[in-house]
């Protein structure tokens, strides 16, 4: 009885240790961008946690809440995230990030903001006045109008709804809650593809700048060691299997380097 006590502890004591040492070997990719759908975050999630178990521990996690996606960055050195370009030039300073690979959508590595409206009108004034729909916030909403549309415009009157994602942006502008939108241009090409007809009557009215569209980045420390996680994902596009996985629209990914221009 007392063997088997303690065989019974001996056992438990393994499978503590055990369960602690595979959380604290496992890596996450930690997702979070105002531009992908979250519809379907849990069936991505399976996918992709199924097809990087095949290579170690590592699991992937999306975010529809940028707030808890920090949260769940802040104090860890031992992950990697993937995010929009504008969102990762807001953080990277804070949690220490290095871009490793920028994600091509649509052919192309970069995107840029548009601002599309339900009509034709020229009158800029109006257009502004009306309700503008946009996963920004009010004071990146109103910076990035201002350099399309120029600063001598009144931004004083902007009547800013601010959604979760570009896709429900899109949607509001469709049926007339909002009378445009700013957004970026890849989901609104993706959902122009999916529901030409919800969008046959959206116009594209300005464009801003081009940024990169989702970025792959560990932070400094965890760069040399992150080398083979980065590896699994830069091949995934490249295998059947992989590119299933991966199901954000990623056709391929392109390396980068921490003093590549379009993330200055």
């Amino acid at each position: 009885m007392i063997r088997f006590l303690v065989l019974q502890g001996v056992i438990v004591f393994f499978v503590l240790i055990t369960s602690s040492y595979a959380d604290d070997d496992s890596i996450t990719i930690h997702f979070y961008s105002q531009e992908v759908n979250s519809t379907h975050y849990k069936e991505i999630k399976i996918e992709f946690d199924t097809y990087l178990s095949k290579f170690g521990h590592y699991k992937f996690q999306p975010y529809t809440n940028n707030t808890v996606f920090e949260e769940n960055l802040s104090g860890k050195k031992r992950f990697l995230v993937m995010l929009s370009s504008r969102y990762y030039m807001k953080i990277h300073k804070q949690y220490r990030l290095v871009p490793l690979l920028a994600a091509v959508i649509n052919g192309n590595k970069f995107q840029k903001s548009i601002f599309v409206t339900r009509s034709k009108s020229s009158d800029i004034n109006s257009i502004l006045r009306d309700m503008i729909a946009s996963p920004m916030n009010e004071k990146d909403a109103i910076s990035e109008l201002m350099d399309m549309l120029g600063r001598n415009q009144s931004f004083s009157e902007v009547n800013l709804l601010t959604v979760p994602k570009d896709i429900d942006a899109l949607i509001s502008v469709h049926f007339g809650i909002a009378q445009s939108a700013l957004i970026m241009n890849n989901p609104f090409i993706t959902f122009k593809n999916l529901q030409p007809n919800m969008c046959k009557n959206i116009v594209v009215f300005a464009q801003g700048k081009e940024t990169l569209s989702l970025i792959l980045a560990a932070p400094d420390s965890f760069v040399n060691e992150s080398e083979s996680v980065v590896s699994i994902i830069e091949n995934m596009p490249k295998s059947e299997k992989g590119n299933q996985s991966l199901g954000l629209g990623i056709e391929a990914w392109e390396k980068l380097e921490s003093n590549d221009y379009s993330i200055k």
